[in-house]
């Protein structure tokens, strides 16, 4: 098949974003299963030459632009990364509901959705990470944290914070986009706190490998939390609280071969895709 992927961001412009990494791993398959698969991250001329169409992350993208997919008939699937359609209710229901397959994170991801505007033809799959890159590998530092994610109110960044004020002999890592002294106000920061900002995954694995610790303590229901199980997988320990995506699934977190067997999720997305497609 011919497939149009859309989204805002890749890899390469977005290192740090874990959507991007999920997308890659994603498009990545669908390749090694045959499918020609072309990435836009700007708008361009719709013509009827895809067999469909996949809507990823979209919030750069005009309503005119994505009108012309949502309601032109044409045939397309959604994969939701996070919550910003579920705040903007009014511009997202023709989105979900003209949707071939509207694919969330987690189900815990799906069941916010489900509960509070419902979506048809919604199923999820939980990140793939890369077990193959992500393993323990070295001594680990008992006093090491690692936090991952975005300066933004609801990934916790000022509950990490507070948590490092409690534990000042450890020295707190804290890695992504917008994480500078001014967002934060250094007022704030604890000395024992050290603003990385973004790295790739190459260097981010160092790190994880080393520490003997992943924090995350999200505000919001963090649809996976792809920073937890890419530490996880690295032997960290993990600190986290209720909101993680990951730990709503029905998994032993005591079996670390159970947990890495889970991550191969990018084969199931695209089993039901190809599945859905062949009883349209």
């Amino acid at each position: 098949m011919k497939i149009a992927w859309i989204a805002d961001f890749t890899v390469e412009s977005y290192k740090s974003g874990g959507a991007q990494y999920t997308n890659k791993m994603y498009i990545e398959e669908g390749k090694a299963r045959g499918h020609k698969i072309d990435i836009f991250t700007e708008e361009f001329d719709l013509v009827n030459n895809y067999d469909f169409y996949i809507l990823n992350n979209i919030t750069h993208f005009s309503s005119g632009f994505l009108d012309k997919i949502i309601n032109g008939k044409r045939n397309y699937m959604r994969i939701e990364h996070d919550y910003y359609t579920l705040n903007n209710i009014n511009s997202s229901q023709n989105l979900f509901k003209n949707s071939f397959l509207n694919i969330f994170m987690s189900k815990v991801h799906m069941m916010e959705y489900l509960k509070k505007i419902g979506v048809p033809n919604a199923d999820y799959v939980t990140s793939p990470v890369d077990t193959k890159n992500f393993i323990p590998d070295g001594k680990k530092d008992n006093r090491m944290v690692i936090w991952v994610g975005n300066f933004s109110p609801h990934k916790g960044v000022q509950n990490i914070l507070d948590y490092a004020k409690l534990k000042p002999k450890w020295t707190f890592y804290l890695f992504g986009k917008n994480l500078d002294p001014i967002n934060l106000n250094r007022n704030r920061i604890h000395e024992n706190c050290k603003i990385i900002g973004e790295v790739g995954q190459v260097e981010l694995i160092k790190y994880y490998q080393k520490a003997r610790y992943v924090i995350h303590l999200p505000n919001w229901i963090e649809p996976t939390g792809r920073s937890v199980m890419e530490g996880y997988l690295c032997g960290c320990d993990l600190i986290v609280n209720g909101r993680v995506g990951f730990m709503h699934e029905d998994w032993d977190w005591n079996d670390y071969e159970e947990i890495k067997s889970h991550c191969k999720t990018e084969k199931e997305l695209w089993v039901k895709i190809e599945d859905k497609l062949g009883r349209l």
